[in-house]
């Protein structure tokens, strides 16, 4: 799992050439955080994140003088790589015979939301 982040553009009037840090933590602190090495650009991304951990981010930036900013207050996310699961029962029993109705409704606690992506069906005859 990867989580990109950006920061917007910081300034400094008496230097050239601002180099971004970019900072990951499992707590919402900068202590003992994995950092980005510094980078020219405002977007830096996280690989190999845990499923269901919550994480926070931070930036600083640094002009060519060697004067570091402060790090950003933190902005969070919750990895989250399950899927929602979707149970089908159709109305009547299993084995009805005739035309049968299905509904499909799509419920996630998580805040996310929900996408339909696609519906796959089977219908099986009986013989």
């Amino acid at each position: 799992m990867a989580n990109t982040v950006s920061a917007t553009t910081a300034t400094d009037a008496g230097s050239q050439g601002i180099l971004y840090e970019f900072c990951r933590n499992t707590t919402d602190t900068t202590a003992g955080c994995t950092s980005s090495t510094r980078t020219g650009v405002t977007t830096f991304t996280f690989t190999n994140l845990t499923d269901n951990q919550v994480y926070y981010y931070f930036v600083r930036a640094k002009d060519a003088v060697d004067n570091t900013s402060s790090w950003s207050a933190s902005v969070n996310s919750e990895q989250d790589e399950t899927p929602p699961t979707t149970a089908v029962i159709p109305n009547g029993s299993a084995c009805e015979t005739g035309s049968t109705t299905i509904t499909l409704t799509c419920s996630d606690t998580s805040g996310v939301g929900c996408a339909t992506t696609g519906t796959q069906y089977k219908v099986i005859d009986g013989t």
